[in-house]
This record gives structure tokens, sequence and C-alpha cells, in this order.
């Protein structure tokens, strides 16, 4: 808590300052007055892991409906409202939450605001819109299936989390789709997506303290902000923690390259380890400097590239290493990359690499917090999973105490033969899964 202009609000001293409109929404604002631009998310903690299997989509499919019109905007009105300014106005839908975000000019932050805020408001859900958006949908899905990287993402998230809603598709599927109609759209958005669900951040070059009243005029209430106390179960994420299912299986597609992802279970996002994770995940995969792409493209010349993740959730979490190769040379990459990390779980990090990835993670994360779109999604996001504001520097310092022999711990703990999932996909001339899946259990038995 401190004391500003505002009164007294929470937040971080010198930084965001958070206030709550009773019944409405949470607003996270930090004033970045030497910029000529802010960026304005909207949140909302409803993804596809919420969804039931019969409307397996719905929350993508609302994502798309309220770009088509208010009850005083068109489509066009929307899109111009940002880009006719040299702005940009976007949209996502992930496995835990749903945003609508924008840039936009320091002169028209309050015009996007208001654009968002009706789109949240005032949607029109007409039955000609629902169709031809179904249409556009089951285009976007066709898209991704031909698309090889996409496809064998899809096929391993139902290969790790099973029956789990986690292992759905975001978009949906063709019979959930046409389920859909406009009384199923719009209960589901007005009991998901009202304004006390509503997360609200904004960062750039704009006065905090007029963010709410904006609010207030376009929702027609009178009602003030308060001091926020804290986040309601509306606003913040739910845990979601499927079964980890661990083994290997093979895909085939008509593609020219065997395509590879290794997935290995991890913390999730409210769990203490996960700083000593991030740097473990630094030292493998940060970058042009990190162990597996100077091993794997440099000194081999295995792969074009290969690329790491740690996606913390809720409820669970999950490190990936993906990379593609030409057939011959996979079972070769799959072993350069399980010696890797077996050396780590083998031996201490040198002190000189440890400095130099801890380096790494906090000069990308300072270079990171220069741009306000950064700021805007490490606000809303403390908010939504965590229910508070941490400053970066604590963050740093949470970093910098992680140990040689923490970061150790966790490659022993984490990177098991038990914890590892593996997806293979092939060309389809490679039919012969039996050899090639025996082949990688037998090294994952021998080096793991």
């Amino acid at each position: 808590v401190h004391h500003s202009r505002l009164g007294t609000v929470v937040g971080v001293p010198g930084g965001p300052v958070v206030m709550k409109i009773p019944n409405g929404p949470l607003f996270i604002i930090e004033e970045m007055p030497w910029l000529q631009s802010a960026t304005i998310g909207f949140f909302v903690a409803q993804g596809s892991g919420f969804e039931s299997a019969q409307y397996s989509g719905i929350t993508h499919f609302l994502e798309h409906m309220i770009f088509k019109g208010t009850k005083t905007r068109s489509p066009r009105d929307i899109a111009l409202a940002f880009e006719g300014v040299g702005g940009m106005l976007n949209a996502s839908t992930g496995k835990e939450f749903m945003n609508v975000f924008g840039r936009i000019g320091a002169r028209y932050v309050q015009r996007g605001f208001n654009v968002i805020a009706d789109m949240f408001l005032n949607p029109r859900f007409t039955p000609a819109d629902i169709e031809k958006e179904r249409g556009v949908i089951l285009e976007e899905i066709r898209m991704n299936k031909d698309q090889p990287s996409q496809f064998l993402y899809e096929s391993f998230s139902k290969q790790l989390w099973g029956r789990s809603s986690l292992a759905r598709p975001i978009a949906g599927r063709e019979v959930s789709l046409s389920r859909l109609n406009r009384k199923i759209i719009s209960g589901w958005f007005k009991e998901r997506f009202h304004p006390d669900n509503l997360v609200i951040s904004i960062a750039g070059k704009v006065d905090a303290e007029s963010v709410p009243k904006w609010w207030m005029e376009i929702s027609k209430t009178r009602i003030e902000p308060v001091q926020f106390k804290r986040i309601s179960a509306k606003q913040s994420i739910r845990p979601i923690t499927p079964k980890w299912n661990s083994g290997v299986r093979v895909y085939h597609r008509d593609v020219e390259q065997a395509m590879v992802i290794l997935g290995f279970k991890a913390p999730n996002v409210r769990n203490p380890e996960r700083y000593s994770y991030s740097l473990m995940e630094s030292i493998l995969g940060g970058g042009m400097g990190s162990r597996l792409f100077q091993q794997i493209r440099e000194k081999s010349g295995l792969a074009y590239d290969i690329d790491t993740g740690f996606s913390p959730m809720r409820g669970t979490g999950v490190f990936t290493i993906d990379s593609a190769t030409a057939p011959p040379m996979l079972f070769e990459l799959v072993e350069q990359v399980l010696v890797e990390l077996k050396k780590l779980k083998d031996a201490k990090v040198k002190k000189t690499e440890f400095k130099r990835v801890k380096d790494y993670l906090e000069g990308s994360t300072y270079l990171g917090m220069e741009a306000s779109s950064s700021r805007m999604y490490r606000n809303a996001l403390g908010m939504l999973y965590l229910g508070r504001l941490i400053p970066t520097e604590t963050v740093m310092k949470r970093l910098e105490k992680v140990s040689l022999s923490d970061v150790q711990n966790c490659a022993k703990k984490y990177l098991t033969k038990k914890n590892l999932a593996c997806g293979i996909l092939l060309p389809n001339a490679m039919q012969d899964n039996n050899s090639v899946q025996h082949e990688i259990e037998k090294l994952i038995k021998k080096i793991l």
C-alpha cells in the first residue's frame, strides 16, 4: 500500500496501481509518461481448459464474435479505431485465459479503451455473424492441421494430458462448434464475461486516475473505484491438475523432416521451484549461447534450430524441447539432447556459465520491461495467477538466490524417465512405428 495523488492504493511504489470497482473490473494501471503510446489489455480468467467437451472451442469462438460489432460500432469501426491511427488491435485465447489487447498513440488511448470496453459490454451476436464465423474458425482449424508443427503440438497435448480439458484444441472441433447457437453463446458470455470477471491492465502514457472514469462513463455506472484488497475468485485463474502421461508416440504426415518434442513435468506458477527451473531452462535453451543450441546446431549441425519452453500454469507446468531434422539423423539428435540433460543432472554448472545465464535472464527481463506491452501483460498475469504484483527487482533477487545446487537438484528431480513424454512426427514413407518408437525408448532408458 502506498500513497499518491490517487489516494491510498495498492501497487508497487513508483509503479502500477490497482483499483477495483465493486461488481466491476479490476484495474491495473502503470504510467510510463516518457512514452508516446499505451497498451491496453482486457483479460478474463476463462480459457479452453474451463470448457466442457460438449462446447469445446466456445471461448475462442467468443474471441472472434466480439470483433463482429457492437450495438453502435461495426466490425470496420472497431478495426479502424486502432488501425486508422497507426495502432493495432488483436486477441488471443489460451488454455487458462482469454484477452483482447491493443496498442495506440497517447492521444487516442481513451478512444481505444472505449472501443474494447464496448466490445465486452455490448457485443452483437447475430445468427448471420455466428454462421459466418463458424465457417471462418473451421478454416482456421483446417489451416492448423496443414501445419506440421501445429499438428504435432495438438497431438502431443492429447498424448500428454489424455482426457483432461487441457488436452483439447483451443479452437475446438467441428462437432462441438456445430452445437453452438446464439442462445448458448450469449448465455456463456453473460455468465463468464461479466464486468466483475474482468481484469483491465494498461501501461504507457496514460493518466491512471482517469481510466476508471472512462469505464464508469461507458458502462453507465456511478459506482466509484475503491481500494483494492484482494482479487476475487472470478478474476483469478483456477488450477487444473491433469494426470501426466509419459512415454513415446509416433505420428505420420506428408512432411520432409522428422520433428520431435520432448516434454517434462514442471513446477506450476506458484511453486517456488519455478525460479530454479527458469535458470535450468535458460542453461539448456536460452539463446544461441545455450547448451542445446551450441551442441545441436553449432557443433553437430543436426538441426537448423532447437527451442525450449517452460510453461508454468496454475495447476501444472510443462517444459518442452522441440526440433526438426532429416529422418536419418533423428536418433542422433535425440541422443545428444538426452546427453545434455544427463550432464546437467550429473554435474553442477560452472560458475562462469551460471553467471552468464543469470545475466541473460536479468538483461532480457529489463529490456522487455521497456515495452508497454510487456508491462501490461506482466501486471495482468501477476494478478490472474498470483493475486498480487511482484516487482521486477523482487524477481531478480529471487533468481540471484538460486544456487548451483538448486539447479542440479531441480534437474535430478524433474528430468527423469518417469516425467518424460516424447512425440515424434515422421514422413508417411516411414510407417514402421514400432521400430522408431522402440529405438527412442532404448535411448531414453540408456541415457536418462
